[in-house]
């Protein structure tokens, strides 16, 4: 900018165009769509505030640039979205319902073996005593249980 020394109160298109380094048509373009009033008219042809055009310039420039943030921003929430859709069709992707499903098909039947393993295996430690083995068992099987519960998060049901 800058490249006229005397100072002017009102710019026609061409003066504008030569100052701010647009071309004509970017100059009007501008001008229309900021809706910019002419200062005065000099011989038929409009003349328009500087300051007000470069104003007009840099608002439409951020406007523009906020849009296409706001596009790319859709492109890539959708780009991820699709990502997602394929990760759960190709199975590399599970919802947590499915998680929860597996962990309890997968650790119900140990925990239930570990509760039964007083009452069924104490005959088979101390035939001759299976209340004696059962309470060992029973307390074994209840200190291993608690260790469990500290160990795997409880899942939310």
């Amino acid at each position: 900018m800058g490249k006229r020394t005397q100072k002017r109160k009102s710019w026609s298109i061409a003066a504008l165009s030569v100052e701010t380094g647009h071309d004509r048509h970017y100059c009007r373009r501008i001008i229309r769509q900021a809706r910019l009033k002419p200062l005065r008219m000099v011989k038929g042809n409009p003349e328009y505030d500087l300051e007000a055009f470069q104003e007009a310039c840099a608002e439409l420039t951020s406007d523009a640039t906020a849009l296409m943030q706001e596009r790319l921003k859709a492109e890539r929430l959708e780009n991820e979205r699709r990502e997602r859709e394929a990760a759960v069709e190709t199975r590399e992707l599970i919802s947590m319902a499915e998680v929860q499903k597996i962990i309890t098909d997968t650790f119900l039947p140990i925990r239930q073996r570990f509760l039964a393993l007083a009452s069924e295996a104490c005959a088979l430690c101390n035939p001759t005593d299976p209340q004696f083995a059962y309470k060992a068992l029973e307390t074994w099987s209840a200190q291993a249980m608690r260790l469990v519960d500290e160990k795997i998060p409880a899942v939310a049901a």
